[in-house]
């Protein structure tokens, strides 16, 4: 489960499924992190509901119970067996200690004591909450004590951040790796700020985004990219016209300079040597982009993606299929059932950098992905994607 809202979630958001989210004034589903902003309505089978009503019905829709939801979590987060699981389901579904030696063999013995150890195994994750919880409290505290050092009355002056906290948080959030996948978004304002600063550096100053393509980069790392942009906004790091329809990096943000602004600032008299330079930073400093596949060995079935940073794609859906939160349900039900083992990730094709500094790739890479959806046939029994409707 690599949606933060999930952890952050207290024991009655985890029963429901979704929770209140202040910053986005919405209510955000905890398992795959679908948000519905307070105030808008929501078309669901041809009738409409409000914002939590209609976080509800998506929680029962997409996800079903979410016990089974918290069943299907990987063991490490659970603490329970495979027989354990197994037992939790009978008992869920209201069958009697018969009925379940029936279904599993054994004495009625065996079940009883079974849901005596299942009892103490609650009772011991009661005391390990509370005391989670209390040292929560004191952490809490320590934290704003620190972050108001040197401003005692409590203003809005950005907390001081030293080179070694910023390396500590980042080793924390980004566990394979700087480039992605950000595992977790954390609640504490300068731990934010640490992530954010890391992450504006995607974007290139002195160019504007449509919101659809700021998503599209936050997603390669992290998946609730929502709240990740509206984090860039609230902490200063981009800004957005007053529609919605752009967004740029803040002039005096804190992402790194732009092969663009380094061009302007030296103008016409960067001599040949100096521009040859920057061609050869900027071809080191090229993300891989291009398509992946994620093959099932088993049954042959492929899918596609295409993306701007292949290492990231690699990791996001390794990242997301490994927690049982791929968006594409098929493929990860195929990979519940058939193990990680059975799937091979590769290259269908990879762009290449040229010449052309702050080369933008996004028709290039569209065009690429309907070549390959074309040749490949992903559908039915070939693929985890959708027959497009023209078909």
């Amino acid at each position: 489960m690599n949606n933060d809202s999930f952890w952050e979630a207290n024991l009655d958001e985890i029963k429901r499924g979704y929770r209140w989210d202040e910053k986005m004034e919405s209510f955000v589903c905890i398992v795959c992190g679908a948000a519905f902003l307070q105030g808008q309505v929501f078309p669901i089978e041809d009738r409409f509901f409000d914002a939590e009503k209609s976080a509800k019905l998506h929680v029962a829709q997409e996800h079903g119970s979410m016990f089974q939801v918290l069943l299907g979590l990987d063991k490490k987060y659970t603490g329970i067996t495979d027989h354990q699981k197994k037992l939790l389901t009978f008992f869920y579904k209201g069958y009697s200690d018969k009925e379940i030696c029936d279904e599993l063999g054994g004495s009625a013995s065996t079940i009883r004591n079974h849901r005596f150890n299942l009892k103490e195994k609650e009772r011991q994750a009661k005391a390990f909450l509370a005391m989670m919880e209390l040292l929560k409290d004191t952490l809490d505290k320590r934290d704003k004590s620190e972050d108001t050092k040197g401003n005692p009355k409590g203003g809005t002056a950005s907390p001081v951040i030293t080179e070694a906290e910023a390396e500590k948080v980042l080793r924390s959030c980004f566990k394979e790796g700087l480039e992605g996948p950000l595992t977790r978004f954390p609640d504490k304002e300068k731990r934010r700020i640490i992530i954010l600063n890391h992450l504006i550096r995607k974007f290139a100053q002195n160019r504007k985004y449509n919101e659809k393509e700021v998503n599209e980069i936050i997603k390669e790392v992290y998946p609730d990219y929502a709240i990740i942009r509206r984090c860039f906004i609230d902490y200063g790091f981009m800004e957005r016209a007053d529609d919605g329809s752009a967004y740029w990096v803040k002039a005096d943000g804190n992402s790194d300079d732009s092969l663009e602004q380094v061009q302007a600032e030296k103008g016409d008299s960067m001599d040949k040597e100096r521009r040859s330079q920057i061609k050869r930073e900027y071809k080191e400093s090229f993300r891989d982009m291009g398509i992946i596949q994620i093959k099932n060995q088993q049954t042959g079935k492929v899918f596609i993606e295409t993306s701007k940073n292949l290492s990231a794609a690699f990791n996001k859906n390794r990242f997301t299929l490994m927690h049982g939160a791929h968006r594409n349900k098929e493929l990860q039900q195929d990979w519940n059932t058939y193990g990680a083992d059975q799937f091979t990730f590769e290259v269908l094709e990879q762009i290449k950098p040229t010449e052309e500094v702050n080369r933008d790739c996004t028709e290039e890479l569209k065009m690429l992905e309907e070549i390959w959806m074309d040749k490949l046939q992903p559908y039915g029994e070939k693929g985890y994607h959708k027959i497009p409707k023209e078909r």
